[in-house]
């Protein structure tokens, strides 16, 4: 426990030196730049590029609000650390973002592949089968609330 604050202090320390390095955009909000550290430690290690954004108040701390940063920012996100993070299956706050990220995304009135192919286009489906299968889940979940006279049943799509 010692060792993580010493960490985060290390962090936030170069974090504060960073910044004062002055070689940004004139004008540049301060906030800015932490967002697009954020960014970076997020791509390097999700669950401390987080943790960085939410001690920093860049983030809230619901699923929802890291759902929507995944979206907003996923020009600056790996799809990658997005996919892995969201492939978590054995934590229950993983679990919660997938839905809330899934959640987000509109697919009323489109076909299935093209509403398929968009999701998958997020980000970069992890390795494994079980995490595979349950981010399908949650896709087929949001596909066929927004869509439900095209599919009885979201365990119909997984089957295809």
């Amino acid at each position: 426990m010692k060792n993580i604050e010493s960490l985060k202090l290390e962090l936030n320390d170069i974090t504060s030196q960073i910044e004062n390095l002055g070689f940004s955009v004139d004008g540049e909000d301060p906030s800015v730049r932490r967002l697009a550290f954020g960014c970076k430690e997020f791509n390097r290690n999700p669950k401390q590029g987080l943790e960085y954004l939410f001690d920093n108040n860049i983030i809230g701390r619901s699923p929802e609000d890291v759902a929507k940063f995944f979206i907003d920012q996923n020009h600056n996100l790996s799809k990658h650390a997005v996919g892995t993070y969201i492939g978590e299956i054995c934590k229950e706050f993983n679990m919660q973002v997938l839905d809330a990220f899934s959640k987000l995304h509109d697919f009323k009135d489109e076909e299935f592949l093209p509403a398929l192919r968009q999701f998958l286009l997020s980000f970069q489906l992890p390795g494994e089968s079980q995490k595979i299968d349950r981010i399908l889940t949650s896709f087929s979940e949001r596909y066929v609330e927004q869509n439900p006279s095209v599919f009885n049943s979201p365990r119909m799509l997984i089957y295809l």
